[in-house]
């Protein structure tokens, strides 16, 4: 059985969670507080972060998007990764781009929200930001289905993930 060690809510818990049910792999999720990856336990992962997922025979994986490609693997007949090696780049390019461009502008938006601290300058920098970069998925989605492909893959459940909690509590029907 493969262990995913993480809060059960946040985003980058919920894509692994997703995806491994896509992929048909067995999980247990174990559920964490933020300050359990402190334990000398959970610091066999080096990096000390979640979520890790822990491998049946004991080793582990740490970073969301390291652990997404792994699941994406489990069972390559599902297309999680893509239908070929151009789809897999694709994949990759996609996983990437949100990570490196969205996702930093999409949590300095959605902090303020939920108690973090708020600049109305800069929070509205980031907002047109953000608006710009939705703005580029959302073209790209226009003419197609999925963002990568002809059936889902890792790139939508992981951008999906992320952006669920903004999209629920934070951008109203006009935002959208």
């Amino acid at each position: 059985m493969y262990k995913i060690y993480a809060p059960l809510w946040i985003g980058t818990s919920r894509k692994l969670y997703i995806a491994a049910d896509y992929a048909g792999m067995p999980i247990e999720k174990v559920a964490m507080t933020f300050d359990q990856n402190k334990t000398p336990e959970y610091l066999k992962n080096p990096n000390g972060k979640y979520p890790t997922l822990e491998t049946p025979d004991g080793r582990f994986l740490f970073e969301s998007n390291a652990i997404i490609r792994y699941i994406a693997k489990y069972d390559k007949s599902k297309g999680l990764y893509g239908a070929d090696v151009f789809e897999e780049a694709l994949v990759d390019q996609w996983l990437d781009w949100y990570a490196i461009e969205c996702h930093p502008t999409f949590h300095n938006v959605i902090v303020p929200y939920f108690g973090g601290s708020y600049n109305k300058e800069e929070h509205k920098a980031h907002e047109q930001k953000l608006r710009n970069l939705l703005k580029i998925l959302n073209d790209h989605l226009k003419l197609r289905t999925f963002i990568v492909g002809h059936r889902i893959t890792v790139a939508d459940i992981a951008i999906y993930s992320s952006l669920w909690i903004a999209f629920r509590f934070v951008f109203d029907e006009k935002y959208r």
